[in-house]
């Protein structure tokens, strides 16, 4: 339920559903701290939280276009959305990191972030 929460804080930029998924972590920390094999589904929530979902950003048509180039991206928490955007953009929450006529170089952007 939390990745499904920190999902639609991503898809709607918002920070009042990411407060909420924040306030639930302090709620759990013992249970990441001591027995994360336990709690699968708070690790992976935590490690969404922690490294960020990206979500690439376009107008339908550009989106549907490259959905085999996107499906390849390396990073694993990415998310769609259409928007009225002839560009592509990557975003996280808080800020939009890329801006792109040209997808791969979107792309790009986006696997630069992966921290292994």
């Amino acid at each position: 339920m939390l990745q499904n929460i920190i999902n639609i804080a991503s898809l709607k930029a918002s920070f009042r559903y990411e407060k909420l998924v924040l306030a639930t972590f302090e709620l759990q920390i013992d249970a990441l701290k001591f027995i994360q094999s336990d709690a699968p589904a708070l690790a992976k929530a935590y490690l969404m939280q922690n490294l960020k979902v990206t979500t690439l950003k376009s107008k339908k048509q550009n989106l549907l276009k490259y959905k085999k180039e996107i499906q390849k991206i390396a990073y694993p928490y990415v998310l769609t959305k259409e928007e009225k955007y002839d560009d592509y953009l990557a975003c996280t929450i808080r800020l939009c990191y890329s801006k792109d006529k040209n997808i791969k170089t979107v792309i790009k952007a986006i696997n630069s972030k992966r921290r292994w």
